[in-house]
This record gives C-alpha cells, sequence and structure tokens, in this order.
C-alpha cells in the first residue's frame, strides 16, 4: 500500500512538472523579453520608450527626439541600427578642457567634449552588435536620463528645475554621425 501511495505521489508530480514546463508565458513587459536584439529601428526604439512611459518623438532622421524637462536630447540610431547614441549639447559659458576632461576622468559611461561651435555636448553609446534585450535598451536610456542630470548639475551647473524656469529648448538640428 505504502508502495502504491509513493508511486501515485511520484506519478502526479511528475505531471505536475511536466505541465508546468510546457506552459509558455509571455513577458508582461517590454523589460521582460528575453528576446536577444542586435538591431533596432526608430520606431521600434520610440514605441518601447513610449509604452515605458518616457516622453519622445521620431524626428526627419529617424532618431529619437526626446525632451527631458524642457532640454532636448536625442537617441541617434547608428550604423543601421546597430548602435544607440544619446546626445544631447549645451552652449555653457565658462566650461573649459579642464572642465570637460575632469568629467571624462570621473564617468565611465558618457564622455562630454566641446564641439566646433563651443558647445558642451555629452554622449553615451550602446553597442547592439553583440546582441541585447529590451530590458538592456530601457536600462541605457534610464542610465542616460540620469548621466544628463548629473551632466546638467555638475558640469553645466543647472539643475533641471532651474532649466525648466530659465531657457527655452534647444532648437537646432544635429547631423547623425
Amino acid at each position: 500500500m505504502a508502495s502504491i501511495r509513493l508511486a501515485l505521489i511520484l506519478t502526479l508530480t511528475f505531471l505536475l512538472t511536466a505541465c508546468a514546463s510546457t506552459q509558455t508565458t509571455e513577458p508582461r513587459s517590454a523589460a521582460e523579453d528575453p528576446r536577444i536584439i542586435n538591431q533596432i529601428s526608430g520606431n521600434d526604439l520610440l514605441e518601447l520608450m513610449l509604452a515605458a512611459g518616457y516622453d519622445a518623438d521620431l524626428d526627419d532622421d529617424g532618431d529619437i527626439r526626446w525632451e527631458l524637462h524642457r532640454d532636448l536630447a536625442w537617441i541617434l540610431v547608428l550604423n543601421e541600427g546597430q548602435l544607440l547614441q544619446f546626445w544631447s549639447y549645451y552652449g555653457a559659458a565658462g566650461v573649459g578642457l579642464a572642465d570637460v576632461n575632469e568629467w571624462n576622468k570621473r564617468y565611465y559611461f558618457s564622455k562630454t567634449y566641446i564641439d566646433d561651435d563651443n558647445d558642451i555636448v555629452i554622449e553615451i553609446d550602446l553597442d547592439l552588435k553583440g546582441g541585447t534585450t529590451a530590458g538592456a535598451i530601457l536600462e541605457f536610456i534610464y542610465t542616460a536620463d540620469l548621466s544628463f542630470d548629473v551632466w546638467l548639475n555638475d558640469l553645466i551647473g543647472l539643475n533641471r528645475m532651474q532649466a525648466q524656469f530659465s531657457k527655452d529648448p534647444l532648437t537646432a538640428s544635429h547631423d547623425a554621425q
């Protein structure tokens, strides 16, 4: 009798395990989507950002135009969708090469430089060529948002609340590299 009960328990356990392992569930959000992404279009990136609650739209080049508390930034879709580059600039008087170099020494995942128009530029790259997930792309976007905040505050000397009330959004066009 004990051996029959044990066999019945083992059989039920096996059946429950087998049924549970064959069920497929859809990810509840894009961040949980396990598919590997090697390239992405501007439209797909925009859809991902809007679903995550970001305020963005597509520009004429197919890049993302992203408004961050009245400051404009772009996520450029480069190399046939295999590279994403967060990009923004600020015309900041009083920021020199020593300040830019100090930023680049302190922060690992972004770079900043002074462009030909004497604007201070920030860039953050995400290479998709080796494969990534939607969750990792959203993490890149989140990191870009935080880095931009720190960049405005530490390098430019402006926090977003000040920026919101002190200037108009950037309206200059950009050239994809």
